[in-house]
């Protein structure tokens, strides 16, 4: 009995000690951010306030999914908007997130510095998708601390960033692209951003 006694009070500190040192663990792991443009949007209708996605939008969201499956994706950030719900709904879907749903704000600069902030805020150590808009990555990439981009062609769907945020050392950045290719985006465009 005696015993017990003795071990209640350690057993009680390595409890109250377990939620520190998950968040500790966290910390010290990376993060690793993906960001893509939202897939093709709907453009039939020029005055819809929100389209959604082309047939090749749906399957550009799906190849997505494909593309990063093996990335362990903890967390999704999205914009309000439609495209971009619908963009990220196959990998949310098949990882079982329930994104968190920015609401764009100002121009894509703003936007992008307070997706930046709610990843920083919510999301450190983990893995997270953000689905955003051409004006928004390259804003939400530089607030990261990764490089300044210029903003993402209107032609361009196919576009992949990643950010890797070391808690120790330099981030590392890399720019690919996934599924279809995107069309020419003429002389104003390369590689998928504007010039």
């Amino acid at each position: 009995m005696r015993t017990g006694r003795r071990l209640l009070p350690l057993l009680l500190a390595v409890a109250a000690a377990a939620p520190w040192q998950a968040a500790a663990a966290q910390q010290q792991k990376p993060t690793v951010v993906i960001l893509v443009r939202h897939a093709e949007k709907d453009r039939t209708d020029p005055t819809a306030p929100d389209p959604g996605l082309t047939p090749g939008g749906e399957q550009r969201a799906l190849d997505l999914a494909r593309a990063i499956r093996r990335r362990n994706v903890d967390a999704i950030v999205t914009t309000h908007l439609r495209r971009t719900a619908l963009t990220a709904r196959p990998t949310a879907t098949s990882r079982r997130i329930t994104p968190d749903v920015f609401q764009a704000v100002g121009d894509g600069k703003q936007t992008g510095a307070g997706m930046a902030q709610l990843i920083r805020a919510r999301h450190m150590g983990k893995t997270v998708l953000v689905v955003g808009h051409s004006n928004t990555l390259n804003a939400t990439i530089e607030a990261l601390g990764g490089p300044k981009l210029n903003d993402v062609c209107d032609s361009s769907s196919s576009n992949l960033f990643m950010l890797v945020l070391y808690p120790n050392r330099p981030l590392r950045f890399t720019h690919t692209h996934y599924g279809q290719a995107d069309p020419p985006g003429g002389p104003a465009c390369e590689n998928g951003l504007v010039r």
